[in-house]
């Protein structure tokens, strides 16, 4: 079993993958692999198919990012001991940022949430967690499946808090290069995304109401 999948969606960003590849390439200490979902109908990353060796291509049918991370966590999810869902927009900065956040996991006794600081939400937004494998097999999905695009940190931040295991290691820095922040452009991909934001916000609070209790609990039964 090796340490960490990083699960990466993208989409019409070449050199934002080859940006992340990179800065995992340089900083990653830990037995890290990285997963770039990428659709059949998006013919801009023929540059990436022979990509070093320990990330992988995964193509297929157009999907959310929350349909592209879940199918890559059901079909990867047990060879790792931990998961991480890094947008093309982060960039790990903190050399050894993935053995520093799966031993805050560790200290958990193995079960629970780690994230950094992304210069931007910091403490308050998991933007680019690491979690046990564990829990994503336990609760049948990473990426919250009534949710498409949006609020997928904020489920990971509830359900952290609520199982009373999660934790911000602000030594990390992953940074968000986000238009948001003003440290990106606007451009299509973002702009694509966007009107999914009114759907995944009432999903989210959906979820808070119905299924949050419910889903913490799964998470404390692993923890014993």
């Amino acid at each position: 079993m090796r340490d960490l999948l990083v699960i990466t969606p993208t989409r019409g960003r070449l050199a934002s993958a080859q940006r992340l590849i990179s800065a995992l390439d340089v900083t990653a200490k830990a037995e890290t692999d990285l997963v770039l979902a990428v659709d059949d109908d998006d013919a801009s990353y023929a540059g990436l198919e022979f990509a070093p060796d320990r990330v992988r291509i995964a193509r297929g049918p157009r999907a959310t990012c929350g349909e592209w991370t879940n199918r890559i966590a059901a079909r990867f999810g047990s060879d790792y001991r931990a998961l991480a869902s890094l947008g093309d927009d982060h960039v790990p900065r903190t050399p050894g940022w993935d053995t520093l956040l799966l031993g805050a996991i560790d200290d958990m006794g193995g079960t629970g949430f780690a994230y950094g600081d992304d210069t931007a939400q910091h403490e308050s937004l998991p933007t680019a967690p690491v979690m046990s494998s564990n829990i994503v097999a336990a609760l049948g999905w990473m990426f919250h499946p009534t949710m498409g695009h949006f609020f997928c940190d904020n489920c990971w931040l509830d359900l952290g808090r609520e199982a009373g295991c999660i934790r911000y290691v602000p030594e990390v820095v992953i940074e968000h290069l986000h238009y948001a922040f003003r440290t990106a452009p606007v451009d299509a991909t973002y702009g694509e995304a966007a009107p999914a934001w009114a759907h995944d916000e009432a999903a989210y609070h959906a979820w808070r109401r119905d299924g949050l209790d419910a889903d913490a609990e799964k998470i404390r039964g692993l923890r014993g």
